[in-house]
């Protein structure tokens, strides 16, 4: 009997396990997880902060899905892999032995990078943990200022607006999106930002945070304007998670390194989904491409593999 270990709950480790457990009926197959809950959509949050999804809708494989698939899941972080033993270490103590690993542990929003950035009140849209609180913190703000050029930050501005937050939102350039979109179609965003009570600072960053008491007060933005508030959304790109993989014999650059199979330069051990950085035959690069549909595609395509 062959021993699978997926290091990641999300949508490239899960798919692994469906796919493990379709091809191999008798394999054991264990996922470790460092969140408290089974695999729940992450595009799916941004729905959940302005209540059109219930978190429960947003579970996307309920426990009861695990023990039917005779999947077991774990909630430990995993802390060491042993790769001359082939044993995965969990925070719990436990040791998982594998016969082939995946490490799919996903990624995570860049830090804020300003002074005041590790305040209390600065908050991330990475995880559900990241939206409940999210949730909770915007019952008693009255203000909140955003920053980012993506989808999340929009997404976070929002949310926050949704809940009656008076926010206020930090694009570094003059319009938005401005290498997606042309100037019409920026503005026919902006329209629909602005209805939903969102202020857009064009041309501002975020030059500090300012607290009292360790909390989030204000905002100093780069042209010296100053916006109080008591909740700062972070959203300026991601990265993947490399914690579990440094100063080990893996491979690593912007993500964990693989060959078009999605095995890394450890036999036996494979990388899926936003933390992996894959070879790509007709660029002849390695490349990081941090969407679910990507992820999905890559975990099936490394259980397919393991």
């Amino acid at each position: 009997m062959h021993h699978y270990v997926i290091i990641g709950n999300g949508a490239a480790g899960v798919t692994a396990a469906e796919e493990l457990r379709r091809r191999d009926a008798r394999a054991s197959i264990t996922i470790c997880t460092d969140e408290r809950f089974p695999m729940y959509s992450r595009p799916g949050l941004a729905y959940i902060l302005i209540n059109e999804v219930s978190i429960d809708q947003a579970i996307a494989r309920k426990p009861g899905w695990y023990a039917l698939q005779h999947i077991e899941l774990i909630y430990s972080r995993a802390t060491r892999i042993h790769f001359d033993r082939k044993v995965v270490q969990l925070e719990n103590g436990r040791g998982l032995i594998y016969d082939a690993l995946l490490i799919a542990v996903g990624a995570q929003s860049v830090p804020a990078p300003f002074p005041g950035g590790n305040l209390d009140g600065v908050l991330y849209l990475d995880t559900l943990d990241n939206t409940i609180e999210l949730i909770e913190r915007a019952k008693t703000a009255h203000g909140a200022v955003v920053v980012g050029g993506g989808i999340t930050a929009l997404e976070m501005a929002e949310g926050l607006a949704h809940h009656k937050v008076e926010t206020h939102y930090l694009v570094r350039k003059t319009n938005l999106w401005s290498a997606l979109l042309n100037d019409q179609e920026s503005s026919l965003v902006e329209k629909q930002i602005h209805q939903r009570g969102v202020h857009i600072h064009y041309g501002q960053e975020i030059a500090e945070i300012s607290g009292q008491k360790g909390k989030v007060a204000a905002v100093k933005t780069n042209r010296g304007e100053m916006i109080p508030c008591e909740m700062v959304g972070v959203a300026i790109g991601v990265r993947a998670n490399l914690a579990l993989t440094k100063d080990t014999p893996i491979k690593i650059d912007r993500g964990i390194l693989t060959d078009e199979y999605l095995q890394t330069n450890m036999r036996g051990v494979f990388a899926a989904g936003d933390c992996a950085q894959i070879y790509d035959a007709w660029s002849g690069e390695h490349r990081v491409d941090s969407l679910w549909p990507t992820a999905i595609a890559s975990g099936r395509i490394a259980a397919m593999n393991m």
